[in-house]
């Protein structure tokens, strides 16, 4: 089967079978004496997206999240590729892993983060820290590890919630090293930075859906904030776990959740040596990964050093989610 990424790659009249998603549709019409309906559609899988044709359609809109198993024959209109359709049939969706069509990391790259998170939580040493932790991600949330980062800013892929936690618990971790052997090393609690890290996003878990084959947001996520609901998620947690840790402890954790985006964006700035370190780690790795996957192609790239203006706008740029 052709990638949409592969697609865009062949000459023009090639003939190619591919399965896609179907994300957009629109019915319209032809500019003659006997006008004749057609359709034109935005297809989407996980490398990307392409525009396409169905002439001569007869029949209702077909709905967005729908999965075609299409025969097309590739066009271009102005130098853009589009596709012309053939001949298709749609496909039940319950059959088709959704991963197929939305980005997502690698079944390698979720073993690694998978670890790395494991790896991240039995640093904790406070067991009932520990315990809670593991058990509010792993078991009470458990869509923490399938869940987005983000609608398309940065980590806007399935597992990239785990990705982007995984390097911002690693990097408060980092930060707090940095401080060995000084006096401020001793304000800085590191099993509460590693769980305050490890939680930080808890509640983008439902501030994203994937239900039109589209990574967007939710209802939820388009009326409130993330880092405005997370605290009361973790509440959540703690109640239904039945208070595993002191209410200090708790409202530590709370703390660095609800002050995670810094004093400009959160209604609370970073009051602890933990909660400015979560801080620093998480902006960090937001504009890593927005600098990582903005990169040019491979054979645009001159050396690593020469790709420091491509990106430069993305520093302008107020809003991190």
């Amino acid at each position: 089967m052709n990638t949409i990424e592969l697609i865009k790659k062949q000459t023009k009249g090639e003939i190619g079978v591919s399965v896609v998603a179907l994300v957009d549709a629109v019915v319209r019409q032809t500019k003659s004496k006997t006008p004749k309906d057609y359709l034109t559609l935005t297809l989407q899988d996980k490398t990307g997206t392409i525009k396409a044709k169905v002439w001569d359609w007869a029949g209702d809109c077909p709905p967005a999240g729908t999965i075609w198993k299409i025969k097309f024959e590739l066009d271009f209109w102005k130098d853009t590729p589009q596709l012309v359709i053939r001949d298709f049939k749609e496909l039940l969706r319950e059959n088709v892993d959704e991963g197929l069509f939305l980005p997502s990391l690698t079944p390698e790259e979720f073993a690694f983060y998978h670890k790395m998170f494991n790896d991240l939580v039995d640093k904790i040493k406070d067991e009932p820290l520990r315990k809670f932790v593991k058990w509010t991600l792993g078991t009470h949330y458990p869509t923490f590890f399938t869940s987005t980062g983000a609608k398309t800013n940065h980590h806007a892929r399935l597992g990239g919630l785990l990705e982007h936690t995984c390097h911002v618990a690693a990097g408060a971790l980092a930060l707090a090293e940095a401080y060995k052997d000084t006096p401020k090393y001793d304000l800085i609690d590191t099993d509460l930075l590693i769980a305050g890290a490890l939680l930080h996003d808890i509640s983008k878990i439902d501030t994203y859906t994937t239900e039109n084959l589209v990574l967007d947001y939710s209802v939820q996520g388009q009326l409130v904030l993330d880092y405005d609901l997370s605290p009361a998620y973790l509440r959540e947690a703690y109640i239904v776990a039945d208070k595993p840790i002191s209410e200090m402890r708790m409202l530590g954790l709370q703390h660095i959740l609800c002050s995670h985006h810094g004093k400009e964006f959160s209604n609370k700035p970073p009051s602890t040596f933990s909660a400015w370190l979560v801080h620093a780690a998480d902006i960090s790795d937001a504009y890593t990964d927005k600098v990582a996957t903005g990169m040019p192609d491979e054979d645009e790239v001159m050396s690593k050093e020469s790709n420091w203006s491509f990106g430069n706008k993305i520093f302008d740029e107020r809003k991190l989610v």
